[in-house]
């Protein structure tokens, strides 16, 4: 049987946005909350994703952990689970949810759309906008678009869902390429660009998920030693300024699509677009006049995407990207993630009891949870109780541990509960935690045989 390799590499290889930037990644805050820099690592799980498709690019849905080869760092890895996410867009419900959960997708995706405005001639941008406006009429309500034009910055839309706001960004972006380009200020562009693209996607770092990033421009030139006069105005590109765009990618966990808006049959510059795909894992595509082939892909390529956990030793834990490769047993199936993969800084094991002393939400298993408000009887203080219900998402998950726990508004930790061994055994987790009235969080924590962790939330009046 064939297998696939997932990576592709065809070669070697500041903008001000302080303030948009923290707005790109809500989730890094929540990330550094879990442990300080101090923390003692540990051997724990760490994850990498991925798509798989066939040969006509239909995403493929069946995946097993045992039909996946993964080596990371030069080692071979045992995927210890392998979990799917499906991000087709489903009707909006102006209802709430009847449970808490920590799915990824019922908080919605953000898209990062990067338009390089500066390689675009003149009336390209229409074709930019059509192509976006074909992604954007897929999403959910939920889903968030920020829209960035580099590398000047005249366009500058944090993660919103409001639509209404994006297509006036988006109406905004204009082609501004020169008439005339030199080669040294080809280089400049270049260097400009790669360093927007870096900023941007070190501020969409987030913690799981993936971050859909659709970068748009007709071309970068590639390195070159000695490149450039050396001169004040004159610019150098060098293999290092596509290498670091590697590790950008990996903090955003990025799914990179670059769309050349025109092929123009320069191979210069296309030399810089095949580094950058070669570093970052992501896939070069030519959206003029493709008739939606290449906006097509993107948007079936974005609607679901798989998450396997691998253990990492406690001195791989630096936070250093690793070289990445990825395979699959299953036949005529491919397999695309970036070329590298960060793994996490080492913290303190994570356990359910420090779990509920941080906001951070973890993801690496789904977990729903629910509370039921009732009377409790002949209790003067806590004249009330709250029935919480758990269940894992996936009914194979094994759990090794749980706790749960009340807030107040004020963030107080009301009232613990922590589950016995027998109760672990049970498809349902079910606690009886008695409080006075009011409003809560309610919150429960796992972790599963494997030392994977995850958190859901749930807000109740009692």
């Amino acid at each position: 049987m064939m297998m696939s390799m997932m990576t592709r590499r065809p070669l070697r290889t500041l903008l001000l946005l302080t303030t948009t930037l923290a707005l790109l990644a809500p989730s890094t805050l929540d990330a550094q909350r879990g442990g300080g820099a101090g923390a003692k690592p540990t051997a724990g799980p760490a994850t990498v994703e991925f798509v798989a498709t066939t040969a006509d690019g239909q995403l493929v849905t069946d995946l097993t952990a045992d039909q996946i080869t993964l080596r990371v760092g030069n080692r071979d890895r045992v995927v210890s689970a392998l979990v799917r996410f499906d991000n087709t867009a489903t009707p909006a419900s102006s209802l709430p949810a009847p449970f808490g959960t920590n799915n990824i997708t019922d908080g919605g995706r953000t898209f990062l759309i990067i338009v390089d405005e500066e390689s675009l001639r003149p009336g390209l941008e229409d074709v930019v906008r059509n192509a976006v406006t074909d992604v954007e009429k897929t999403l959910s309500p939920a889903d968030r678009l920020a829209l960035f034009t580099i590398p000047r910055g005249t366009t500058s839309l944090p993660p919103t869902t409001d639509r209404a706001a994006f297509a006036a960004a988006l109406a905004r972006i204009q082609g501004r390429q020169k008439a005339t380009m030199t080669a040294s200020d080809r280089r400049c562009h270049t260097r400009d660009t790669l360093n927007s693209v870096q900023s941007l996607l070190q501020g969409a770092a987030t913690t799981s998920g993936v971050t859909p990033v659709l970068f748009f421009t007709t071309g970068m030139v590639g390195a070159a030693a000695g490149s450039g006069s050396g001169g004040a105005t004159d610019c150098t590109v060098q293999t290092s300024d596509f290498q670091k765009m590697g590790p950008a990618a990996d903090q955003a966990r990025a799914q990179l699509y670059v769309l050349r808006a025109e092929q123009t049959g320069d191979r210069t510059t296309s030399e810089g677009l095949d580094n950058l795909t070669g570093v970052t894992g992501g896939r070069l595509l030519y959206v003029a006049g493709t008739e939606g082939g290449a906006m097509n892909r993107v948007i079936t390529e974005t609607s679901g995407y798989y998450i396997a956990t691998f253990q990492a030793e406690a001195n791989e834990r630096t936070g250093a990207s690793e070289r990445l490769d990825l395979r699959t047993s299953q036949a005529d199936v491919t397999l695309n993630t970036r070329a590298t993969v960060a793994i996490p800084r080492g913290v303190a094991a994570v356990t359910p009891e420090s779990m509920l002393r941080e906001l951070t939400v973890h993801r690496q298993f789904g977990l729903r949870v629910v509370g039921i408000p009732s009377r409790h009887e002949g209790d003067p203080v806590n004249d009330m109780k709250v029935f919480a219900l758990a269940q894992t998402v996936d009914p194979s998950v094994k759990l090794a541990a749980a706790s749960a726990a009340l807030y107040d508004p004020l963030g107080k930790l009301v009232s613990p509960w922590t589950a016995l061994p027998a109760e672990l055994q049970r498809p349902l987790l079910a606690a009886a935690i008695p409080v006075p009235s009011g409003t809560y969080r309610l919150r429960m924590a796992a972790v599963d045989t494997t030392g994977r962790a995850a958190t859901a939330d749930y807000e109740l009046n009692v």
